[in-house]
């Protein structure tokens, strides 16, 4: 090779890694001028925070947005017997976040929305047996009655009672005391005299001779046949002549001798007629008025549901609630049509002059005492849950105003007022009804099986003045819930027992009532012949006023 072709080679070489190196350098000051670029364009736009408040419910991480940005819609949070609605703008949840459309310009906090499932939390009541043996504890929902348990038992006592604080002055009613909260029950004991005897006596009042027991010292007395007497009905034996302290052959014991008093209701052709009623409005082929806004088949008459002939506990349905609905009517007087359409009754229905609220604003629905009575497996009725519909505490605990067809199970507070008389007072009409329920039993082992279910609500109209006649319908009724809890409509968690007949609201006190006896035959047999039925609505005053 010639030395001028070496030169020309290397010198060739040379310039090719200078233009290298200088391509390098110019692709670095490019990428530092475009992140320059980039980060002064980032710094000028501005970025926000969106906080989302929960309202109890499972927490849901802060999101960062820049100005003008739409918010990521979060998975939805969780709360225990309840169901998410929606996020809201405000805490008083008024205007619903759209998250595709609505921007963030501004640190927000989204505010969440819940439909609640069930207004009742849950306590625990615990025994303490004082030396005897152990109680287990039981869980009950808030504003529900306790189960009463088995007696303990103690070696040379007689349990006497389960009571509320630890001095053991305060007896715990398991037929009327509700839970309300966590709470601690104390056995109380009587010591056992086994020297002692001591005689008891019945006084059956006119009725037939009981014969005397002799009974030792902190026994309990084993319950006699009930004495009969012609036209009367056997309530119960009682310690006092005056009939005001009931004896209860479960846990009272006898310390001395003693005379136990026999107590009777009169049964009376008057009472014939009002349970036939009873039993003929389930049978009715329609109500005695049609519910405004509904064409649902419950609207026109009563009916039974898919589980009523079915023995309770079936299929683990196993819980029952109770409820009823206030609503206007169709056929109100001063229902007028719409201007221009004056012939056009089915418009009229629906304008909200049709509706008694707006005719009759001083005129409202007064509604107390929903009960549930069962027939047990021995022919026999006991009242197993009352509900006075008043807690001042929360005044929507037992109701809410829905849209008059459900659709959407759409709702909001209604304009409740509470009576010096007990109860609570409500309206209805422009497109809204009032549904109302007690508290919720679940049935336990012993009442699992029961023949059928009775439920009656006490009503009237207050505030009526001269010749106003407002048109309210009112019915009750009973739904089965499973084991596991009040949680979904529509068959999966609950399914009706039936639903009874609407009855007008009057301005004077009435029941309104429903059975679940799908055949007459069976409810004639539970009901009119049956005495224990008319026992237990004498003794509750249903069917006395």
């Amino acid at each position: 090779m010639k030395s001028g072709d070496h030169f020309r080679k290397e010198s060739s070489s040379k310039n090719l890694m200078r233009q290298r190196n200088l391509l390098k350098k110019v692709c670095f000051v490019l990428f530092a001028a475009c992140f320059i670029i980039y980060g002064c364009e980032l710094e000028k736009k501005k970025f926000f925070t969106v906080t989302f408040n929960s309202n109890g419910g499972t927490e849901i991480p802060v999101q960062t947005v820049i100005d003008g940005d739409k918010v990521t819609m979060p998975d939805p949070p969780e709360l225990r017997r309840y169901t998410f609605a929606s996020w809201y703008k405000e805490a008083e949840l008024i205007s619903e976040w759209d998250f595709d459309t609505d921007t963030v310009i501004a640190d927000i906090t989204l505010h969440a929305k819940w439909n609640s499932n069930s207004t009742r939390n849950e306590f625990t009541v615990t025994f303490n047996s004082s030396g005897g043996s152990e109680i287990s504890p039981i869980t009950v929902q808030s504003g529900g009655k306790i189960t009463k348990p088995e007696n303990p038992i103690r070696n040379g006592y007689t349990f006497d009672a389960w009571y509320r604080n630890v001095s053991l002055t305060n007896v715990w009613n398991f037929d009327t005391n509700v839970v309300t909260a966590n709470i601690t029950l104390y056995a109380k004991w009587i010591s056992i005299d086994i020297t002692n005897e001591f005689t008891v006596t019945f006084n059956s009042n006119g009725g037939s001779e009981i014969s005397p027991k002799i009974v030792k010292s902190g026994e309990k007395i084993t319950k006699p046949e009930d004495p009969k007497r012609s036209g009367y009905s056997f309530d119960a034996w009682y310690k006092n002549s005056a009939l005001t302290n009931i004896w209860n052959f479960n846990t009272d014991v006898v310390t001395a001798n003693m005379m136990l008093y026999a107590k009777w209701i009169k049964i009376d052709d008057k009472l014939t007629l009002i349970l036939k009623n009873v039993v003929d409005d389930m049978f009715a082929t329609s109500n005695e008025g049609t519910a405004h806004g509904t064409n649902s088949e419950w609207a026109g008459r009563p009916s039974f549901g898919l589980h009523t002939d079915k023995p309770y506990g079936y299929d683990n349905w196993t819980e029952v609630l109770t409820w009823g609905q206030v609503y206007a009517s169709n056929h109100n007087k001063e229902c007028k049509p719409r201007p221009g359409d004056p012939s056009n009754i089915k418009n009229c229905l629906h304008h909200e002059l049709c509706s008694p609220d707006k005719n009759f604003p001083n005129v409202r629905v007064h509604i107390k005492d929903l009960e549930l009575y069962i027939y047990k497996k021995d022919n026999t009725w006991e009242r197993l849950d009352y509900t006075d519909l008043v807690d001042k505490s929360h005044p929507g605990q037992y109701g809410h105003s829905y849209v008059e067809d459900y659709s959407g199970d759409v709702n909001r507070p209604a304009d409740i007022r509470f009576e010096p008389e007990g109860g609570i007072s409500v309206q209805a009409g422009s497109g809204w009804n009032f549904h109302f329920w007690g508290k919720g039993i679940k049935l336990d082992s012993e009442k699992l099986g029961v023949k059928g279910i009775f439920v009656v609500c006490k009503t009237r109209l207050v505030g009526v003045v001269g010749n106003q006649d407002p048109k309210y319908l009112l019915n009750v009724g009973a739904d089965h819930w499973r084991s596991d809890g009040y949680k979904d409509w529509g068959g999966v968690s609950n399914i009706s027992v039936a639903l009874g007949r609407f009855k007008y609201v009057t301005t004077e006190w009435q029941y309104v009532t429903m059975h679940g006896f799908t055949t007459k035959a069976a409810a004639q047999a539970a009901i009119i012949d049956n005495p224990s039925f008319s026992k237990v609505l004498l003794n509750g005053g249903i069917i006395c006023e």
